[in-house]
């Protein structure tokens, strides 16, 4: 019995660590586009903590998306490259532990040599319904639907 008993309390402390680091870090995500909408595949996207210097690099696949997981936590510099396309880099990205931020990207065409940089902090992601959370207020329309009423079951 005592076996058992220390060998319960081993498991119990050993699941609480691990769940206690998969929250610990944050991630970085989104798409990369150029100015037609179209995706960028194979751009090349990379995140710099800004704080330790720590790089992460990942590469947008055929839908354009790309995803870095596991960050720790602090203030990042994201960028995204692709040759024939302008660099374009985000400042201000501020990552804490779960968070998920969204940084889209809008390539322009050109030499990417020449780097055109942006600062804000990207959108949270909205962890309910897993959508992107807006910082713009969402135009509302008064005028009622054409649709509006058309099957009703009065």
């Amino acid at each position: 019995m005592r076996k058992f008993s220390v060998l319960a309390a081993m498991c119990f402390f050993v699941c609480r660590a691990q769940s206690n680091a998969q929250g610990t870090t944050g991630s970085i995500w989104g798409t990369v586009r150029d100015q037609q909408g179209m995706v960028v595949v194979g751009a090349t996207v990379r995140a710099v903590n800004e704080e330790t210097g720590m790089t992460r690099t990942a590469v947008a696949d055929l839908a354009g998306r790309y995803a870095m997981p596991s960050l720790s936590p602090g203030n990042y510099r994201v960028s995204a490259s692709q040759p024939g396309f302008q660099t374009v880099a985000r400042t201000g990205i501020v990552l804490t532990v779960t968070r998920e931020a969204v940084v889209d990207f809008e390539l322009p065409r050109g030499d990417s040599s020449q780097t055109v940089e942006s600062a804000g902090d990207a959108p949270p992601v909205n962890s309910t319904n897993a959508t992107q959370a807006s910082t713009q207020p969402r135009a509302s329309s008064s005028t009622p639907s054409p649709l509006h009423g058309r099957f009703s079951l009065g």
